[in-house]
């Protein structure tokens, strides 16, 4: 375990080198970001930084493998780029691509998600695929340990960020979860022919068995209580701020808030609303953790905000949403 300690030591320095970039380092995996509505400045600015990481990966004797080594450039649907970016380091070209993986997740250039999505919906289905195989010999709760072992950790898997993902990439996992919670109760063949297949909220409802959603906004509170309760490293701190500390004065969402959240506890006043904030980009902005992870936060029950702990939290969460099956 030293080798990898060491080689972060020795390599903390790289982000000193420019101070236009945005460096995120992740043992021997680095990522830089920066940001530009301008395409000409971004070429223009990068491949300057570029040079300066070039000289610092000589002086400091490392190899940059080049063909392992892509650019990604974000921007919206509906406005294609107008202009080909070309970034070199060492006068090599570096291959631009529409998607890349970093740390598990499939990042795309509309960040829609769809390519990460289209990977769990293919792991999931083999998992589902050994599953049918092993219900001839296992009951059903023996199949749901299988079915968290082999298909909920890929749902869990950094949902926080892909889950917000639009209802029709979502609709593809949770179609085969239904399939899945049909299988491990034997509900999966028609009841007449021709006829719908049984409904499967109840089934999910009885295995106690989370939709793709759910475990989002799950997994979303379970990260603001965090924050809220400062078990989080320090970055994401501030990501999160109480409404009554930003509002000294009645304004007329502070009044709405205020007479939903608002009660008496052992005399003393209490309201647990998160201050929300606005993106001016709807599609994109508003769909980030920090816009609208506060609306959800403050679209629960105050019995499950106030809860004593993050498991607690989770067992109250997890058993209202539950009951919403049909």
């Amino acid at each position: 375990m030293l080798g990898p300690l060491l080689f972060l030591l020795y390599i903390n320095d790289l982000p000193n080198i420019s101070d236009k970039l945005k460096f995120f380092l992740f043992a021997d995996d680095t990522n830089i970001y920066f940001e530009s509505n301008d395409l000409l400045c971004i070429e223009r600015i990068i491949n300057s930084e570029l040079e300066k990481l070039n000289l610092w990966l000589n002086v400091n004797r490392l190899a940059l493998n080049i063909n392992k080594t892509n650019f990604v450039i974000f921007h919206t649907f509906n406005k294609p780029l107008q202009y080909n970016v070309t970034l070199k380091i060492n006068k090599k070209a570096i291959l631009q691509k529409e998607h890349i993986k970093y740390l598990g997740i499939i990042i795309d250039s509309h960040l829609n998600w769809k390519h990460h999505i289209l990977g769990v919906t293919k792991k999931i289905s083999r998992s589902i695929g050994i599953m049918y195989k092993l219900r001839e010999f296992m009951n059903t709760n023996m199949l749901k340990n299988i079915y968290y072992s082999l298909i909920y950790s890929h749902l869990v898997y950094a949902i926080q960020v892909w889950g917000s993902a639009c209802d029709t990439e979502l609709n593809k996992i949770l179609i085969l979860q239904k399939k899945v919670v049909r299988m491990m109760t034997n509900n999966d063949q028609y009841q007449q022919v021709p006829g719908p297949l049984i409904h499967s909220g109840p089934i999910f409802k009885e295995l106690g068995i989370l939709k793709v959603d759910d475990i989002f906004k799950l997994h979303v509170s379970k990260f603001i209580y965090s924050c809220l309760s400062f078990k989080t490293p320090r970055l994401f701190f501030n990501w999160f701020i109480m409404n009554h500390t930003v509002h000294n004065y009645n304004t007329v969402s502070n009044v709405i808030i205020n007479m939903k959240n608002y009660f008496e506890l052992d005399g003393v006043s209490v309201t647990n609303a998160l201050h929300t904030k606005g993106s001016r980009l709807v599609n994109y902005g508003g769909k980030m953790l920090k816009v609208a992870g506060p609306i959800l936060w403050n679209s629960l029950p105050l019995y499950i905000r106030n809860a004593q702990s993050v498991h607690s939290l989770k067992y109250l969460l997890k058993k209202f949403l539950i009951e919403q099956y049909d």
